[in-house]
Parts: C-alpha cells; sequence; structure tokens
C-alpha cells in the first residue's frame, strides 16, 4: 500500500493540464498523507478541483494507522465485487499524482523508505473512487481511495502495487456519464514502464510535520530508524 504521495506542480500546471478551475484550498505538497483534505476531480465536477479527505477523517482516525482498506483499493478486488463496481460507475475521480512512497523490505522487521517518480515527474492522474458519509451529528463528509494493481515483472522494482492512472487522452471518457463498468475498467492502466524511477530516501518521509522537497532526494538507503543498511 501507499500511505504518503506528492503532488507538488503549481497550480498553473495543474490548471493547464486538466482544464479544470483552481481553488485556493489547493497547497502543494511533498507529504500528502491519510485523513488530509487532498485534491481529486469527481465525475460530478468534472471541470473543478474538490477536496476530500483521503481515506477517513481526522476525527475517526483517533491517532491509530488508518487501514490500508480505506486509503486503497485493489484492482483484483474492483473486479470480483459489485459493489465496488457500482462505486466505480457512480462515484469515480482522478488523483492529481506524480509519486509514492512504499517501504521496501530489508529484513524479517526492518524497511528502508523508498520514493517512485510517476510520468517522468510530472501529474498523473491516479484513478480512485470516491465516498460520501453522515456522522452522528448531520454533517456530510467526503473521502476518496486510490485504484491500485499489485506488481510483476519488470515493475516489481517500483514496490508490490502501483496506482492505475487515466492517460490525458482518456480523461474525457472517464469523466463522462453513461459509462458501463467494463468501459471503465478499459481506460485505467500503468504508469508507462520507461516513465517510472524509484530510489531511497530519508525516513523523514514517516514524520508528517515535514513536507518539503527534501524527502524525495535521494539518499544512501537506510531503515526506517535511520540507520544505513547495505540494501543498493
Amino acid at each position: 500500500m501507499i500511505g504518503h504521495y506528492v503532488i507538488y506542480a503549481d497550480p498553473e500546471e495543474l490548471a493547464s493540464q486538466w482544464s479544470v478551475k483552481m481553488d485556493s484550498q489547493y497547497r502543494p505538497t511533498y507529504n500528502a498523507q491519510a485523513t488530509q483534505r487532498l485534491p481529486v476531480v469527481t465525475n460530478l465536477t468534472g471541470d473543478q478541483l474538490s477536496f476530500l479527505h483521503w481515506g477517513v477523517i481526522p476525527e475517526m482516525a483517533r491517532k491509530k494507522a488508518v487501514s490500508p482498506k480505506l486509503l486503497s483499493l485493489d484492482q483484483h478486488e474492483l473486479q470480483s465485487k459489485s459493489m465496488h463496481q457500482t462505486n466505480l460507475v457512480t462515484q469515480r475521480c482522478v488523483i492529481p499524482m506524480q509519486g509514492i512512497y512504499w517501504s521496501r523490505p530489508i529484513g524479517k522487521k526492518k524497511s528502508t523508505p523508498m520514493y517512485t517518480f510517476l510520468n517522468n515527474h510530472k501529474i498523473v492522474a491516479a484513478a480512485g473512487i470516491w465516498s460520501q458519509f453522515d456522522d452522528f451529528d448531520g454533517n456530510v463528509h467526503y473521502t476518496f481511495k486510490t485504484i491500485m494493481q499489485r506488481t510483476e515483472g519488470e515493475y516489481s522494482e517500483f514496490g508490490s502495487e502501483l496506482p492505475l492512472i487515466i492517460t490525458k487522452s482518456n480523461m474525457t471518457n472517464w469523466l463522462s456519464a453513461g459509462q458501463t463498468f467494463e468501459q471503465l475498467h478499459a481506460l485505467m492502466t500503468l504508469p508507462e514502464l520507461a516513465s517510472v524511477g524509484t530510489h531511497a530516501v530519508s525516513p523523514k518521509v514517516f514524520n508528517t510535520a515535514i513536507d518539503d522537497a527534501s524527502l524525495i532526494k535521494a539518499t544512501k538507503p537506510s531503515d526506517q530508524f535511520g540507520n544505513y543498511t547495505l540494501f543498493d
């Protein structure tokens, strides 16, 4: 699973590439995290950004680790459950993203933090599903999760899974009404292999208070505690 991702593009770049109206809430980030309100474009508001909580609202997380099932949906599960297929048809979105953080195991109890950039560091439209729910006080909240595919072959170098994306040429169809599940599913694809790369980064990515460009800088491999490793 991914627990952090980055979208640090300038507002003008995002507005131009996606033909959307920008919102003053947009803030470039090198450390997008679960529970945060983050930019998405939904099938209901295809010409503007919306800001939804990733996975769950902060009040429901209560300082506990957010379940991976709230953050992402595996493509195999999407294909096998009619509930998810219905959600894709009625409540889909795209998430602007430039890269993801993940942990590469280096032993039974240790891992090293990694960064994988997508589309040669440029913005991709990661496929997602959004949800709506009312809390006990009657307040309406909106959340989203990414759609992921397990990697194999050459893609395995970039972690156990990668976000499925919607290419620019398919964005209009993805956000348009009247699409069937089969049509939508066919629009999702992995990023082009040649446009993806990965390297070790600092354990600072696990510090939720840090959000700057140093997080995606390549570093000497170390474990999650900052101890240098022999990982190559």
